[in-house]
């Protein structure tokens, strides 16, 4: 998430719309959640979105 709000800021826009999760090359698009692998020692989540301006 931090990246995204990162490349957003960067490219002049302030928001990330339609997040898709994406997890061993399975998509899960939802409003509300998202899927994550988790291994021995890490948590694998990959993100998608689209960068926007909403304010002027």
């Amino acid at each position: 998430m931090k990246v995204l709000q990162s490349r957003a800021e960067d490219a002049g826009s302030d928001a990330v719309i339609d997040l898709v999760s994406i997890t061993r090359d399975e998509k899960m698009e939802s409003a509300t959640d998202f899927r994550c692998v988790s291994g021995t020692s890490v948590v694998d989540v990959g993100l998608r979105g689209t960068i926007v301006k909403l304010k002027e």
